[in-house]
């Protein structure tokens, strides 16, 4: 008998949990429609206002310079400038979205809900040491850059952009998921002179569309998780079977697991690349997490496929 209850208690239970879990997901998500749209993504920006500089106390830097866009629902979001040292007589001005924090929460709620293709991506806002890394890399190649096209898959901010675009190249595609973030560094490559070079465009690496044929693809800081870094291995895949292969540069300093496509790619390739350390040091950028700047130290991988040798 005691057999033969338990399930009608569990069933007791259960069910009114199940109804509850529905409801409570179903009353949620109509919450988040009516709140996600003071974070949705912009397609046409509004002409940027600069406010002025002021002085930051973060070592390095000096003044920046904070900035409003208008969204396209009205909403105006806050932009600063950050300068990012490559070498010692070399850097970059990129412009990221201030306190990314403020927004990071309801990225991860619209990703639960499905939503996060229709919001700000706090990760994409703010620049990351794999750009940096990336850039540095790319300063001896200068002769290899010159007069080529190059093409940036994740271009977030665009540290890799805008140093390829001060480095020579001809024409730089920049490419991104997300518009906002695009807007982000049309408006950096305006303040720097380089817009005329640069060409952004909207593009999903999961799409069906093929990538842009191009001398060089640069990757930095793109794979955030299994998915990303599949799909990172398959477009290589596609490049390098095109008839004059492009060269390759890409930067991983968060290493996450089951990101490294490196293996399958050399199998489909009968290729030997492999992975080098890179240790950037004290890198300093906007904390996702929290609405501050962060310093930490960073050793990321890196693969060059195609460079000539210097």
């Amino acid at each position: 008998a005691l057999f033969i209850a338990i399930p009608f208690v569990c069933s007791a239970f259960v069910k009114p949990f199940a109804n509850f879990h529905r409801c409570n997901k179903l009353r949620l998500t109509l919450s988040f429609r009516r709140t996600i749209s003071r974070f949705r993504v912009s397609s046409n920006i509004a002409a940027v206002n600069v406010e002025g500089e002021f002085s930051m106390n973060d070592g390095h830097q000096g003044k920046r310079v904070r900035s409003k866009i208008r969204l396209d629902n009205g909403n105006e979001a806050s932009i600063i400038s950050r300068t990012v040292a490559l070498t010692q007589d070399w850097h970059v001005t990129v412009y990221e979205l201030e306190r990314p924090a403020s927004i990071n929460e309801h990225y991860w709620e619209a990703k639960s809900l499905d939503f996060a293709a229709n919001i700000l991506d706090p990760f994409g806002l703010v620049t990351w040491p794999g750009s940096v890394i990336a850039a540095q890399e790319l300063q001896p190649y200068t002769h290899q850059i010159q007069n080529s096209t190059v093409l940036i898959l994740g271009a977030g901010p665009g540290v890799e952009a805008l140093s390829v675009a001060m480095l020579g190249a001809k024409r730089v595609i920049a490419t991104d998921i997300h518009p906002t973030t695009l807007q982000l560094l049309d408006y950096g490559a305006k303040q720097a002179g380089l817009d005329e070079r640069i060409q952004t465009r909207v593009f999903d690496l999961f799409s069906e569309v093929d990538l842009p044929k191009c001398d060089i693809v640069i990757v930095a800081d793109v794979m955030y998780d299994a998915y990303l870094g599949k799909q990172v291995g398959h477009r290589m895949k596609e490049v390098l079977r095109w008839a004059t292969p492009p060269k390759i540069l890409i930067t991983d300093s968060q290493r996450f697991a089951g990101t490294d496509f490196l293996p399958d790619l050399n199998e489909a390739c009968q290729s030997s690349h492999k992975w080098e350390a890179r240790n950037l040091g004290s890198f300093t950028g906007s904390g996702v997490m929290v609405n501050e700047d962060q310093t930490y130290n960073v050793t990321a991988r890196l693969l060059r496929i195609g460079w000539d040798k210097q």
